[in-house]
C-alpha cells in the first residue's frame, strides 16, 4: 500500500528563511519529473519522518497544493546536515506506474542458522539490494533463509528468492552473509600468559 503526503506551496527562501521553516516543522523539498513543471514545496517533518522510518524506498502517493489529484512519486534523495543529522531537503521523482523504477530493499533474515546452534556467528555482509520493477511491485523487504547455513558457508545473491517480475540487479555472487567458526577464547589465553608473569617474577626474586 502506497504512502500518502500533502506539500505545501513554497515560495524562493533566503537560508534563514529555510532555517526558521525547519524550525516550524516544515522541511523544503522540491518535486520533478514526467509530465510535472518543476516545483517548489514543503513537507511536514513528522509525514517524511514517518515515511523515512517505514517505507523509504517505496512509492509515496503526493498531493500538490493547488490540485486535488495525487502524483506517484519516491523519494530521489534527501540532504541532511552532516553533524545533527537534522533534515535539510527532499527530492521527490514523480514517476509512471506502468515503467519500471529501480529501488533499494532492505534483506530481511529469516530462521536461526544450524552453525549458530553449534556456535557459529553470522555475520551480515550486505543488508540491501537494488531491484528493478514495476512501482506497484516493488516488495517491502527480501526474505533470505538461513536456516541450513552451516560453520564455513555463505549465502550470495542468488540464493535469495524474489516475486515474478522483481529482478535483482546485484551481482548474484555477492556474499549477503557468511557463517563464521566461533572465536577462541583470547582474554582466557591472556589471563592464562598474566598469570605466568607473576610466578616468573617471583621465581625470579626467590635465586636473588
Amino acid at each position: 500500500m502506497s504512502a500518502a503526503i500533502k506539500v505545501k506551496d513554497r515560495p524562493d527562501l533566503t537560508k534563514s528563511q529555510k532555517k526558521q521553516m525547519r524550525a516550524e516543522g516544515f522541511v523544503p523539498a522540491s518535486v520533478y519529473g514526467k509530465s510535472i513543471d518543476n516545483v517548489s514545496v514543503s513537507v511536514n517533518q513528522k509525514d517524511i519522518f514517518q515515511i523515512l522510518k517505514t517505507n523509504p524506498n517505496g512509492v509515496i502517493q503526493l498531493t500538490l497544493p493547488y490540485e486535488n489529484q495525487s502524483h506517484p512519486v519516491m523519494i530521489q534523495h534527501v540532504q541532511r546536515d552532516p553533524i545533527s543529522g537534522e533534515l535539510l531537503h527532499v527530492d521527490f521523482h514523480k514517476i509512471q506506474m506502468d515503467e519500471p523504477v529501480r529501488s533499494m530493499v532492505p534483506i530481511e533474515i529469516v530462521g536461526e542458522a544450524a552453525g549458530v546452534k553449534e556456535g557459529g556467528v553470522l555475520q551480515v555482509q550486505a543488508h540491501e539490494l537494488e531491484v528493478k520493477c514495476l512501482p506497484d511491485r516493488i516488495p517491502s523487504s527480501l526474505q533470505l533463509d538461513v536456516t541450513n547455513l552451516e560453520i564455513g558457508g555463505n549465502l550470495t545473491v542468488a540464493d535469495i528468492s524474489v516475486q515474478d517480475g522483481v529482478e535483482v540487479l546485484s551481482d548474484a555472487n555477492e556474499v549477503v552473509v557468511t557463517l563464521l567458526a566461533p572465536q577462541k577464547n583470547e582474554e582466557a589465553e591472556d589471563g592464562a600468559g598474566e598469570a605466568e608473569a607473576p610466578a616468573e617474577a617471583a621465581e625470579e626474586d626467590a635465586a636473588e
